[in-house]
Protein backbone atom coordinates (compact mmCIF):
# COMPACT_ATOMS: atom_id res chain seq x y z
CA UNK A 1 0.00 0.00 0.00
CA UNK A 2 1.24 3.55 -0.93
CA UNK A 3 1.00 6.74 0.55
CA UNK A 4 -1.48 7.73 -2.36
CA UNK A 5 -3.83 5.26 -1.19
CA UNK A 6 -3.74 5.43 2.00
CA UNK A 7 -6.92 8.21 3.29
CA UNK A 8 -5.86 11.11 4.88
CA UNK A 9 -5.82 11.62 7.91
CA UNK A 10 -6.60 15.53 8.12
CA UNK A 11 -10.19 14.65 6.31
CA UNK A 12 -11.93 15.82 8.89
CA UNK A 13 -10.58 19.50 8.36
CA UNK A 14 -12.97 22.10 7.40
CA UNK A 15 -11.61 23.18 3.69
CA UNK A 16 -11.87 26.88 3.08
CA UNK A 17 -13.16 28.59 -0.18
CA UNK A 18 -11.04 31.67 -0.64
CA UNK A 19 -13.48 33.25 -3.07
CA UNK A 20 -16.09 33.52 0.00
CA UNK A 21 -13.34 34.82 2.34
CA UNK A 22 -11.75 37.15 -0.47
CA UNK A 23 -15.31 38.37 -0.54
CA UNK A 24 -15.80 39.22 3.02
CA UNK A 25 -11.90 40.72 3.26
CA UNK A 26 -12.53 43.40 0.32
CA UNK A 27 -16.06 44.40 2.14
CA UNK A 28 -14.51 44.47 5.54
CA UNK A 29 -11.68 46.99 3.83
CA UNK A 30 -14.47 48.90 1.75
CA UNK A 31 -15.96 49.37 5.36
CA UNK A 32 -12.62 50.43 7.18
CA UNK A 33 -11.68 52.77 4.07
CA UNK A 34 -15.30 54.54 4.55
CA UNK A 35 -15.19 54.70 8.37
CA UNK A 36 -11.30 56.47 7.79
CA UNK A 37 -12.93 58.88 5.18
CA UNK A 38 -15.62 60.04 7.56
CA UNK A 39 -13.05 60.08 10.74
CA UNK A 40 -10.77 62.06 8.54
CA UNK A 41 -13.84 64.54 6.89
CA UNK A 42 -14.80 65.44 11.04
CA UNK A 43 -11.15 66.06 11.98
CA UNK A 44 -11.05 69.06 9.45
CA UNK A 45 -14.02 70.17 10.72
CA UNK A 46 -13.06 70.18 14.14
CA UNK A 47 -15.15 67.44 15.55
CA UNK A 48 -14.89 64.12 16.88
CA UNK A 49 -15.19 61.06 15.27
CA UNK A 50 -18.26 58.79 16.79
CA UNK A 51 -19.00 55.80 14.95
CA UNK A 52 -23.28 55.10 14.67
CA UNK A 53 -24.01 51.67 16.18
CA UNK A 54 -26.28 49.42 13.91
CA UNK A 55 -30.11 49.68 14.69
CA UNK A 56 -31.44 46.49 16.01
CA UNK A 57 -34.13 45.15 14.24
CA UNK A 58 -36.61 44.88 17.08
CA UNK A 59 -36.20 49.19 17.96
CA UNK A 60 -39.98 49.58 16.66
CA UNK A 61 -40.65 48.26 20.17
CA UNK A 62 -38.61 50.89 22.09
CA UNK A 63 -40.78 53.47 20.25
CA UNK A 64 -42.10 55.90 22.86
CA UNK A 65 -45.86 56.33 22.60
CA UNK A 66 -47.64 58.99 20.03
CA UNK A 67 -49.86 59.89 22.67
CA UNK A 68 -50.29 59.84 26.29
CA UNK A 69 -51.11 57.01 28.64
CA UNK A 70 -54.25 57.71 30.44
CA UNK A 71 -54.17 55.74 33.89
CA UNK A 72 -57.11 56.97 35.21
CA UNK A 73 -59.63 55.53 32.75
CA UNK A 74 -59.34 52.16 34.51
Amino acid sequence: MSKSERPSDTSFRRTWDRTEYAAKAAERESQIKSENKARFEAKSQGKKYHPRASTPPDAKETVSRAARLDVSAN
